[in-house]
């Protein structure tokens, strides 16, 4: 317990745990991260941090690596891999030596953190590691609450990773309901090789209406990982810009004063002519 304790003030925004963490969970959720037989830990200097030397001599290591995992949720499930107690932190970002795009880049202070468990409880040397290559949302359009929405948008969902080409064949994977919860009929366009779906309803939305995506948690990536759970984003269509009814009436007035203008004008010129 003392030496997680001195390990404590290493671990700026990371998930602390208040007993000593019994494993390390890299949460590549939002991470474009794919499977590779052996994933590395890197920190900001590019040294490795994972596999440690000792594991890389392992002979059941050296077999590939199999503490892939789906989602967080799976993850803290291998209490075999992770025990009870799993430190969860988020990688910076997917290694850009890496060719096969499985490793991942830590902050100092994660690095700082891994070395001193590893130090302390040996959890990098006996392969106390998950790691989670869930799909995560990217971004959404429009965005989740928004209430300015036109009538004319159309909604755009991008995942952190590609999802399977068939993702969305199966009905009930990407379902848009009203404030009722009746059902919107739509298309569905699904361009995997972006990241995105788009989804155009049938019918235009109506002004001062609010919507909910709902995107379940069964939809897969190319990789088999899947959202933690569903995941819903609510929106709300504007409503139309009010109109001002004496306008016309005013432009009315404005083309009969110049109209008169113009008919003044022609006599005024004749009658000139008719003094000469």
């Amino acid at each position: 317990m003392r030496r997680w304790l001195l390990i404590l003030p290493l671990l700026t925004g990371l998930a602390l745990a208040e007993a000593p963490p019994t494993g390390i969970i890299v949460d590549a959720t939002h991470l474009d991260l794919q499977r590779a037989r052996f994933p590395k830990l890197y920190d900001p200097a590019g040294k490795m941090l994972y596999p440690p030397p000792k594991l890389i001599s392992d002979a059941n290591y050296r077999q590939g690596y199999t503490g892939y995992k789906p989602s967080l949720a799976a993850a803290r499930l291998d209490t075999k891999r992770v025990g009870d107690n799993p430190l969860v932190i988020r990688p910076v970002g997917v290694n850009a030596d890496d060719p096969t795009r499985g490793s991942v880049d830590l902050t100092e202070e994660q690095a700082a953190a891994l070395r001193a468990l590893n130090q302390s409880a040996g959890l990098l040397d006996k392969d106390k590691v998950a790691i989670v290559i869930g799909l995560g949302i990217e971004s959404s359009t429009p965005a989740d609450g928004a209430t300015d929405v036109t009538p004319e948008a159309t909604v755009t969902v991008v995942f952190t990773k590609r999802l399977r080409r068939d993702a969305f064949e199966h009905p009930g994977l990407l379902v848009v309901t009203d404030s009722q919860g009746a059902a919107l009929a739509g298309a569905i366009d699904h361009r995997w090789q972006e990241r995105r779906v788009i989804f155009r309803p049938a019918q235009p939305w109506r002004p001062g209406e609010s919507y909910t995506v709902t995107l379940s948690k069964r939809i897969e990536s190319e990789i088999r990982a899947c959202l933690d759970q569903d995941v819903t984003l609510t929106f709300t269509i504007c409503q139309p810009a009010a109109t001002d009814p004496a306008a016309p009436a005013d432009k009315d007035k404005g083309e009969t004063a110049q109209s008169a203008a113009g008919v003044l004008g022609g006599l005024g010129s004749r009658n000139t002519g008719l003094d000469e």
